[in-house]
């Protein structure tokens, strides 16, 4: 949000940016642009996953959802483009991955976003990708990019610990921690650490039934509020698992129960 906040002080228009987001998901960076009180005049979303979708839709109805970015035109919207945002698959580049890297099958997609900032020009670009790739695929990533990554934790603006990496052409003021921790956001429960790593309920616990440790509380609260099916095991809390969700409402972690 920060980053985003930066483009308000170099780039201004009446009628709102224009921002093409590849391999959206449920349109977090259209969420990003309103809390930093950017007006947005058209949100173009590359997405394949329909549940994502729904979630996006539901949440910003003007979103122009485009699909696939494989094979996608880009062309057409050379010259006009405020901002091109996008956080191609890290599967094959994460530590947790097959180490394949930008010859994985999924983690490949990133040259759909070179392909796009060539085709497109935008005045300002936004690349996210996982902090633990190995050094040879990040200096490939800034090859391709023009530029080296920032190294930005989400921890210092926010309860969860998440490093990643963005490649950009905005410059990015240096960032302060802002302090909040894991117990400040819980609504119930005892955090047992200072920062979350995630948003789990697996651990092959059921939810719903007693004995939750290392579950949340106000997680289940949440996910029985929206209404969901949550009787089945799940890694992570996702669109996929929940369809019906909204994930950025989904902003709650993992604590202990007293």
């Amino acid at each position: 949000m920060r980053i985003i906040k930066n483009i308000l002080d170099k780039f201004k228009k009446r009628d709102g940016l224009i921002i093409i987001s590849l391999f959206d998901g449920i349109a977090t960076g259209y969420y990003a642009a309103e809390k930093a009180g950017l007006k947005v005049s058209k949100y173009y979303s590359y997405e394949i996953d329909k549940h994502a979708i729904t979630i996006a839709q539901k949440n910003y109805p003007d979103i122009i959802q485009k699909g696939s970015v494989i094979g996608a035109d880009f062309s057409e919207y050379c010259g006009q483009v405020d901002l091109l945002i996008g956080g191609s698959p890290c599967q094959n580049l994460s530590i947790a991955g097959d180490h394949t890297g930008l010859k994985g099958e999924k983690s490949k997609l990133f040259f759909e976003f070179v392909r796009a900032l060539e085709e497109i020009k935008p005045k300002y670009f936004l690349l996210e990708n996982n902090a633990s790739m190995s050094d040879e695929n990040k200096a490939a990533i800034s090859k391709y990019m023009g530029v080296e990554p920032a190294l930005i934790n989400s921890a210092d603006f926010s309860a969860q610990s998440r490093k990643r990496l963005y490649w950009t052409n905005i410059t990015i003021p240096p960032i302060q921690d802002k302090g909040i921790e894991l117990q400040d956001i819980l609504e119930y429960g005892v955090a047992e650490r200072r920062k979350s790593k995630t948003v789990r309920i697996g651990g092959g616990v059921v939810v719903g039934k007693t004995g939750m440790s290392g579950i949340c509380q106000t997680l289940i609260g949440v996910i029985q509020r929206l209404n969901l099916n949550a009787c089945k095991l799940c890694p992570t809390v996702t669109p996929r698992e929940y369809p019906k969700a909204n994930a950025v409402k989904l902003l709650v972690t993992v604590g202990r129960l007293k």
